[in-house]
Formats: C-alpha cells, structure tokens, sequence
C-alpha cells in the first residue's frame, strides 16, 4: 500500500500534472479518496502570466495522447486494485480466524454462540475415604454426606479441618492446568468456557450446554452419570483395593482390565481415559477427561494439547471406524509417571460410541 500511495504521488507531480481529479489513499486505512484539483493563479503584478482555464477547466497541454485516452480508466483500476487488496486482507483475516478455532476435539463441546462449563476435581472429596463405600451422587448432591464420615471423637482442631474441606472449593494442580490448556486449545471461543466446581454443580445447570469434565468419578462425582455409556470404566477398589480401568468388550490383544500398583505422588504406569459421549439434556454433549491417578488425568490433558497426539487418536478412531471419524468415542491411553509427572503417553484401545442420550 505504501508503494501504491508514492507511484500515485509520483503520477501527479509528474506524468499527470493536468489531471482536474487528485485520486489519493490516505494513510491508516484502504478506502480511496477522490479531489479536484485546484490550480493555482500568478499574478501580474509580479510579472507571472495568470493561467486562464477554458470553460472553468485548465487546459492539458503536452500531455501524451495515448496517456490522455487512458486517463478516464485510471481512477478505476486503482478502485480495482484496493478491491483486491481488500478482499485479500480478509482473505487473510478469514484463514487467521479459522486457524485459531477451537481443535478436535475440543470443538465438539466448545462451539460459537453456546456455552461450555468446564467442570473441574473436587479435592476436598478426599473425605469419602474416611467411609467404608462409595458415595452415590444423589447423597454428594445434596452436599452433607461428609457430615456422617467425621469421627465422633474428632478434636476440635480436625472439626474445623473437616468443616473447611466441606465449604472450600478446592482442585488439584492437574486440574488448574486442564483449565488453562482447555482455553488455549478453545482458541478465540475461550470466552464461551465457563469454569465451576464440581461441588457447585447441580442437576439444572447439567440440564443445558456442552461439558468438560476433568477427573474420574473418584474425585468428580458427576462423572458417574455417563459411566453406563463407556466401555472403558474406572473400578474404585476401596481403601484397601486396587484401581483399575474394567475393559467391558475386550477386543484381540486388549486386556479385560489395566491395573495400577502406585499411588498418586510415585513413579510408575497410568491408565486413562478420553470419552466424548452425549449430554444428559436435550441438548450439547460431554467431554470426560478421566485418569485412575492424578498423573492419568494429567496424562490425557497433556496428550490433547499435542497436535501429533490428536492426530494420532483421529486415524485411530477412523480405522475402527470404518474409514470415517466417529463424533461420538472412547480411547485408553498408557502412561509411565516419573516422580509424578507423565513421561511417555500412548493411545493402546480406540472406541466409536453409538450415541445414547439419558
């Protein structure tokens, strides 16, 4: 654009010095700008002759004929050549926008003009394993189940330990950082992402929009409603037990189940899952990022922010998929954790969902 302002300037000053129209585009933008020429008069007195126009209009002298025939087109093939340049910054514009959409398969549950509620761990869960069974939903909704696990004899001290694990929304390190790579793999939907606990949450909010839930049902509870649709499921073995992910439909070379021998904080294997399955309403659908570890849930956050790893879950779920990719599924993913922390990820099992909507 700079160079076409100085060739027009340059035209002006010198091949088109009787030109009775000034075309310019000023600097800041690309919109043209169109102005009479005003010709100046000498005087007399100075012993300057005065240039007199005829009919009003100065006369173009010494103007090449081929040039003065072409004049007319002149201002109309600079409005072309702005047109062009217009239409090629918003071609630009357009592929910068479209770069920065929401990726697969974030943008199955991040969409324009809807919201997402991003549902994170509740840590202060931890108080279920004060109790002999499972918490079902029904009793962690109503949000006193905690009140029949405190020890009768507890110390004042541990009283209001436990009363402050009750009232605080409390996540974990992986979950502020699933918070922030969701938001960044969103892209310019971020906005649309709406973060909550998973003490807050309730069955109206769960009733409308698209989900993200991060964590198994051992410290997100309301993963347990769409447990019934996966194939790939978290087995909870109590305070004593082990955890596992239960492989309902093993396929050839696939486990029934994957046991863990480590506890949250040690190095050694993670199993975890990524499901995108259907809402519990009429409407949008939920994305469940589960590891039987902190390190598993971890795991699968960081192998969705890689560009290489969603690709490779993509032509996964296309080969078990008939050659076409699946809006609804399931994948098993394999870490080993080093002081804590994945150090190697793989996707071992691939799974289409045939949608199911409760």
């Amino acid at each position: 654009m700079r160079q076409l302002r100085l060739r027009l300037h340059e035209y002006y000053q010198n091949s088109g010095p009787d030109e009775k129209i000034i075309l310019e585009i000023p600097k800041g933008g690309y919109a043209l700008a169109f102005h009479r020429r005003q010709f100046p008069t000498l005087s007399l007195e100075q012993g300057s002759l005065e240039i007199v126009p005829v009919d009003g209009e100065p006369e173009s002298k010494g103007f090449p004929p081929t040039l003065r025939r072409m004049n007319p087109w002149i201002p109309w093939l600079f409005v072309a050549a702005s047109l062009l340049l217009a239409v090629t910054g918003w071609f630009r514009g357009s592929r910068a926008a479209n770069s920065n959409a929401p990726v697969w398969p974030i943008s199955q549950v991040i969409q324009p003009g809807q919201q997402t509620t991003l549902v994170l761990a509740d840590a202060s869960y931890v108080l279920h394993l004060l109790g002999d069974r499972e918490i079902p939903l029904d009793e962690y909704a109503d949000r006193h189940y905690s009140d029949r696990l405190i020890p009768k004899n507890a110390t004042e001290g541990e009283l209001r330990l436990f009363h402050y694990l009750q009232s605080s929304q409390i996540t974990s390190m992986a979950d502020a950082r699933a918070a922030f790579a969701v938001s960044a793999l969103a892209g310019s939907q971020r906005d649309n992402i709406v973060i909550r606990s998973a003490k807050e949450l309730n069955g109206n909010i769960l009733s409308n929009g698209n989900f993200i839930f991060v964590g198994a049902h051992t410290s997100n509870p309301w993963v347990q409603l769409y447990q019934d649709q996966l194939n790939f499921r978290l087995v909870d073995g109590g305070t004593n037990g082990n955890r596992s992910i239960e492989n309902r439909s093993p396929r050839p070379g696939e486990q029934h189940a994957y046991f863990i021998t480590e506890s949250t904080g040690h190095s050694g294997d993670d199993y975890a899952t990524i499901s995108l399955v259907p809402g519990r309403g009429q409407q949008g659908d939920a994305l469940l990022v589960q590891g039987i570890r902190l390190e598993g849930t971890d795991a699968a956050i960081r192998f969705l922010a890689s560009s290489d790893s969603r690709n490779q879950i993509m032509q996964k779920l296309k080969s078990a998929n008939g050659g076409t990719l699946p809006h609804y599924f399931e994948i098993l993913l394999h870490a080993h954790s080093v002081a804590g922390s994945p150090a190697t990820i793989d996707c071992i099992a691939a799974r289409p969902l045939l949608p199911s909507r409760k």
